[in-house]
Protein backbone atom coordinates (compact mmCIF):
# COMPACT_ATOMS: atom_id res chain seq x y z
CA UNK A 1 0.00 0.00 0.00
CA UNK A 2 2.95 2.45 0.68
CA UNK A 3 4.19 2.05 -2.88
CA UNK A 4 1.19 2.60 -4.39
CA UNK A 5 1.75 6.08 -4.21
CA UNK A 6 5.03 6.44 -5.94
CA UNK A 7 4.13 3.62 -8.27
CA UNK A 8 1.47 5.38 -9.43
CA UNK A 9 3.20 8.62 -9.77
CA UNK A 10 6.01 7.11 -11.77
CA UNK A 11 4.34 5.00 -13.82
CA UNK A 12 3.34 7.29 -16.75
CA UNK A 13 7.37 7.82 -17.59
CA UNK A 14 7.46 4.26 -18.58
CA UNK A 15 4.32 4.04 -20.76
CA UNK A 16 4.36 4.46 -24.52
CA UNK A 17 1.22 6.95 -24.83
CA UNK A 18 1.90 7.30 -28.44
CA UNK A 19 0.45 3.58 -28.79
CA UNK A 20 -2.34 4.77 -26.44
CA UNK A 21 -3.37 6.98 -29.23
CA UNK A 22 -6.76 5.28 -30.04
CA UNK A 23 -7.81 5.61 -25.93
CA UNK A 24 -6.35 9.36 -26.05
CA UNK A 25 -7.88 10.20 -29.54
CA UNK A 26 -11.32 8.57 -28.14
CA UNK A 27 -11.70 10.64 -25.04
CA UNK A 28 -10.88 13.67 -26.98
CA UNK A 29 -13.46 13.09 -29.52
CA UNK A 30 -16.08 12.46 -26.99
CA UNK A 31 -14.87 15.95 -25.31
CA UNK A 32 -15.55 18.28 -28.51
CA UNK A 33 -17.87 16.08 -30.56
CA UNK A 34 -15.90 15.61 -33.59
CA UNK A 35 -13.98 13.26 -35.88
CA UNK A 36 -10.44 13.95 -33.85
CA UNK A 37 -6.57 12.23 -35.10
CA UNK A 38 -3.64 13.34 -33.56
CA UNK A 39 0.06 13.03 -35.44
CA UNK A 40 3.62 12.32 -34.02
CA UNK A 41 4.50 11.44 -31.07
CA UNK A 42 1.97 11.92 -27.71
CA UNK A 43 3.05 12.50 -24.18
CA UNK A 44 1.81 12.57 -20.74
CA UNK A 45 3.30 13.52 -17.48
CA UNK A 46 1.56 13.92 -13.72
CA UNK A 47 4.32 15.92 -12.46
CA UNK A 48 4.61 18.37 -11.14
CA UNK A 49 1.09 18.81 -13.18
CA UNK A 50 -1.13 16.46 -15.26
CA UNK A 51 0.28 17.66 -18.51
CA UNK A 52 -0.68 15.98 -22.18
CA UNK A 53 1.29 17.37 -25.13
CA UNK A 54 0.56 16.15 -28.46
CA UNK A 55 2.96 16.65 -31.25
CA UNK A 56 -0.11 17.36 -33.65
CA UNK A 57 -4.19 17.07 -34.26
CA UNK A 58 -6.64 17.27 -36.56
CA UNK A 59 -10.57 17.43 -35.85
CA UNK A 60 -13.08 18.40 -38.10
CA UNK A 61 -17.14 18.26 -37.93
CA UNK A 62 -19.96 19.56 -39.97
CA UNK A 63 -19.10 23.22 -40.78
CA UNK A 64 -15.28 23.34 -38.77
CA UNK A 65 -11.82 22.02 -38.55
CA UNK A 66 -9.03 22.17 -36.98
CA UNK A 67 -5.28 21.24 -37.91
CA UNK A 68 -2.71 22.34 -35.29
CA UNK A 69 1.13 22.26 -34.56
CA UNK A 70 1.90 20.75 -31.28
CA UNK A 71 -0.82 20.86 -28.71
CA UNK A 72 -0.10 21.35 -25.06
CA UNK A 73 -2.99 20.07 -22.52
CA UNK A 74 -2.66 21.54 -18.70
CA UNK A 75 -5.05 20.03 -16.04
CA UNK A 76 -5.95 21.21 -12.70
CA UNK A 77 -5.05 18.80 -10.03
CA UNK A 78 -8.12 19.22 -7.51
CA UNK A 79 -11.03 19.32 -9.86
CA UNK A 80 -9.68 16.26 -11.85
CA UNK A 81 -10.38 14.34 -8.68
CA UNK A 82 -13.76 14.63 -9.33
CA UNK A 83 -13.93 14.09 -12.50
CA UNK A 84 -14.20 17.79 -13.47
CA UNK A 85 -11.33 18.63 -16.57
CA UNK A 86 -10.10 22.57 -15.69
CA UNK A 87 -7.96 23.29 -18.06
CA UNK A 88 -5.15 25.73 -16.52
CA UNK A 89 -3.68 26.30 -20.53
CA UNK A 90 -4.66 24.85 -23.66
CA UNK A 91 -1.94 25.61 -25.78
CA UNK A 92 -2.14 25.13 -29.81
CA UNK A 93 1.17 26.10 -32.52
CA UNK A 94 -0.02 27.42 -35.95
CA UNK A 95 -3.47 26.04 -35.45
CA UNK A 96 -5.10 26.21 -38.65
CA UNK A 97 -8.79 26.88 -38.23
CA UNK A 98 -11.36 26.99 -40.96
CA UNK A 99 -15.49 27.83 -40.40
CA UNK A 100 -17.93 27.49 -42.91
CA UNK A 101 -20.97 29.70 -42.75
CA UNK A 102 -24.18 27.97 -43.56
CA UNK A 103 -27.43 28.87 -45.57
CA UNK A 104 -28.47 31.36 -42.39
CA UNK A 105 -25.11 32.63 -42.11
CA UNK A 106 -24.41 30.61 -38.73
CA UNK A 107 -21.48 28.01 -38.13
CA UNK A 108 -22.69 24.57 -37.60
CA UNK A 109 -20.33 23.69 -34.42
CA UNK A 110 -19.68 20.36 -33.31
CA UNK A 111 -21.64 18.59 -30.21
CA UNK A 112 -20.52 17.00 -27.47
CA UNK A 113 -21.76 14.00 -26.32
CA UNK A 114 -22.96 13.27 -22.69
CA UNK A 115 -22.75 15.68 -19.62
CA UNK A 116 -18.60 16.32 -20.78
CA UNK A 117 -19.52 19.64 -21.50
CA UNK A 118 -20.34 20.98 -18.21
CA UNK A 119 -17.70 19.50 -16.60
CA UNK A 120 -14.78 20.84 -19.12
CA UNK A 121 -13.58 24.39 -18.58
CA UNK A 122 -9.97 26.20 -19.79
CA UNK A 123 -8.95 28.57 -17.54
CA UNK A 124 -6.13 30.09 -20.46
CA UNK A 125 -6.68 29.14 -24.36
CA UNK A 126 -3.47 30.05 -25.88
CA UNK A 127 -2.67 30.08 -30.11
CA UNK A 128 0.43 31.45 -31.66
CA UNK A 129 0.65 31.72 -34.86
CA UNK A 130 -2.96 30.69 -36.38
CA UNK A 131 -4.59 31.18 -38.98
CA UNK A 132 -8.29 31.75 -39.51
CA UNK A 133 -10.61 31.38 -42.37
CA UNK A 134 -14.08 31.82 -42.46
CA UNK A 135 -16.10 30.52 -45.32
CA UNK A 136 -19.33 31.83 -46.68
CA UNK A 137 -20.68 34.50 -49.22
CA UNK A 138 -17.66 36.71 -48.31
CA UNK A 139 -15.00 34.75 -47.63
CA UNK A 140 -12.57 36.34 -44.66
CA UNK A 141 -8.87 34.82 -44.20
CA UNK A 142 -7.00 36.10 -41.02
CA UNK A 143 -3.08 35.04 -40.37
CA UNK A 144 -0.71 35.65 -37.88
CA UNK A 145 -3.43 34.98 -34.93
CA UNK A 146 -1.87 35.13 -31.59
CA UNK A 147 -4.59 34.85 -28.85
CA UNK A 148 -5.06 34.20 -24.85
CA UNK A 149 -8.74 33.68 -24.03
CA UNK A 150 -11.04 31.35 -21.56
CA UNK A 151 -13.85 29.38 -21.39
CA UNK A 152 -16.35 28.60 -18.57
CA UNK A 153 -16.75 25.27 -20.29
CA UNK A 154 -16.35 23.92 -23.84
CA UNK A 155 -19.57 25.18 -25.14
CA UNK A 156 -18.82 28.94 -24.38
CA UNK A 157 -19.55 31.57 -23.03
CA UNK A 158 -15.81 32.87 -24.79
CA UNK A 159 -13.71 35.89 -23.86
CA UNK A 160 -10.23 37.18 -24.81
CA UNK A 161 -7.98 39.05 -26.65
CA UNK A 162 -5.32 39.04 -29.07
CA UNK A 163 -3.95 40.11 -32.14
CA UNK A 164 -4.00 39.41 -36.55
CA UNK A 165 -2.14 40.49 -39.14
CA UNK A 166 -4.10 42.42 -41.88
CA UNK A 167 -2.70 44.53 -44.81
CA UNK A 168 0.62 43.89 -43.48
CA UNK A 169 -0.09 45.52 -40.22
CA UNK A 170 -0.55 43.99 -36.71
CA UNK A 171 -3.86 44.42 -35.33
CA UNK A 172 -5.08 44.20 -31.52
CA UNK A 173 -8.48 42.75 -30.89
CA UNK A 174 -11.01 41.63 -27.47
CA UNK A 175 -14.06 39.60 -28.12
CA UNK A 176 -16.82 38.28 -25.76
CA UNK A 177 -19.53 35.68 -26.51
CA UNK A 178 -22.18 33.86 -25.60
CA UNK A 179 -22.68 29.71 -25.33
CA UNK A 180 -23.32 27.66 -28.12
CA UNK A 181 -27.22 27.69 -28.54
Amino acid sequence: QTCALPISLAGPYFVDWTAQRDLIEAQIERAVGANVATRGAIDLKLLPTPRLVLDGIETHGPGFSLRSGQVALELAIAPLTRGEFRFTEAAFDRPDIEMRLGEAGAIAFPRPSGSLPEEVRFEKIVVRNGRLRIVGQAPLELAGLDLEAEATSILGPFRGAGSVVAAGARIGFRFTTGAVE
